[in-house]
């Protein structure tokens, strides 16, 4: 799965030339250090972590387009092998995995379908933090759901780590954040846990917040302007929420390449089966259905409401919950194991699989040879 991951992205890496974006950030690495982090803090809308490993990255590699894009490869094919792990710890090792759920069937049909994935790929050939900090919030969400399966610290001690890592890589991580501390407080007080345990609980994971918020806040509150200036002559404003969902569900699950005809046609139907999913998921473990309900609603909600004051929504700006998507469709897949008859939902699944196949591959054909998408 790795190799099918790292052969998508590697494929025609420097075919096109660099966009504007990727040409800014490419030139924006390679100024004075001074200069850049002078920038970073009055110039640039995003924070400084991609730019720091970014600007190593160039004086180790070079600043070509295939080097400066490999950057952004490395952190796509790792998002597929955390989504792999993420998908382990929530479902099969996790305390409300669902009785239908068997082996690694899941994790593996998530990590396909993030390594598939047309949108995914096209910002892992693009050099800017949108493969960076999808994996690092997954790897964030694997410290998160180990401490929640042992109550472990060292597993919160890195769970920090990885979350201020997300932070530092873009702002709007601060919204998935907010949906895994609504979660986590709603869990400890109506899960199962000990009621003897419930307060301990509350008070490590407190703490790490209160971590986290002297870590990060001083950096938005202080020594950059622009989480507080940024948004003239970027975004769109005033999208009503109908349309943040619906365009960011429909470029995560099937890319901006394909044609608009047979874009239209599959997000019906594949949000038709995402609310079937949502509801089976719901019937075998709420707290999971609440968990994915908060990690993709609450971030578009935030986004929504910051959008109707500032033009700050592209469909990009919320890539963190994008894995999302492709954990509650492996589940789907996965969970055809519930009906009775084993021929028929083994047809199911190869035809599952193959349906995002094709859409994937018209896509992606779209994407490397037909010059309307070009970058």
């Amino acid at each position: 799965m790795l190799l099918l991951a790292f052969a998508l992205r590697l494929y025609r890496l420097d075919y096109f030339s660099l966009r504007g974006d990727e040409s800014f950030t490419v030139l924006f690495v390679q100024k004075s250090f001074a200069q850049m982090w002078e920038e970073i803090r009055t110039v640039e809308p995003n924070p400084p972590l991609m730019y720091l490993l970014l600007r190593g990255w160039v004086v180790l590699a070079g600043a070509s387009e295939f080097t400066t894009r490999f950057f952004s490869v490395g952190w796509g094919v790792l998002g597929v092998a955390l989504i792999y792990r993420v998908a382990r710890e929530i479902f099969a090792h996790s305390f409300t995995a669902p009785a239908v759920i068997r082996g690694r069937g899941l994790a593996l049909g998530a990590a396909f379908l993030f390594a598939i994935n047309p949108y995914q790929i096209w910002h892992s050939q693009d050099v800017r933090n949108y493969t960076m900090w999808p994996a690092l919030s997954l790897l964030a969400l694997v410290f998160l759901w180990e401490w929640i399966r042992t109550a472990r610290r060292l597993y919160l001690l890195w769970f920090v780590v990885a979350e201020l890592a997300a932070l530092y890589t873009h702002y709007y991580e601060a919204f998935i954040l907010l949906a895994l501390n609504i979660f986590v407080f709603v869990w400890l007080w109506i899960q199962r846990a000990p009621r003897d345990k419930i307060p301990r609980a509350i008070f490590h994971w407190t703490g790490a917040q209160v971590v986290l918020a002297l870590l990060y806040l001083p950096w938005t509150l202080f020594f950059s302007n622009r989480v507080s200036s940024y948004g003239e002559g970027s975004g769109q404003k005033g999208v009503a929420l109908w349309d943040i969902g619906q365009r960011t569900f429909s470029s995560f699950m099937l890319g901006e390449t394909l044609e608009a005809n047979a874009r239209a046609a599959a997000w019906v139907v594949l949000a038709l089966a995402l609310v079937l999913i949502l509801i089976y998921l719901a019937r075998q473990s709420g707290s999971l259905a609440a968990f994915f309900l908060l990690y993709v609603g609450v971030p578009t909600l935030a986004v929504f409401i910051l959008n109707l004051a500032r033009p700050l929504f592209l469909e990009r700006y919320l890539n963190g919950i994008a894995p999302a998507y492709y954990l509650l469709f492996a589940f789907g897949v996965s969970a055809l194991v519930a009906i009775p008859r084993r021929r028929f939902v083994q047809s199911l699944r190869v035809a599952a699989l193959a349906f995002f196949s094709l859409l994937a591959l018209l896509a992606l054909s779209n994407y490397f040879y037909n010059p309307a998408y070009a970058k």
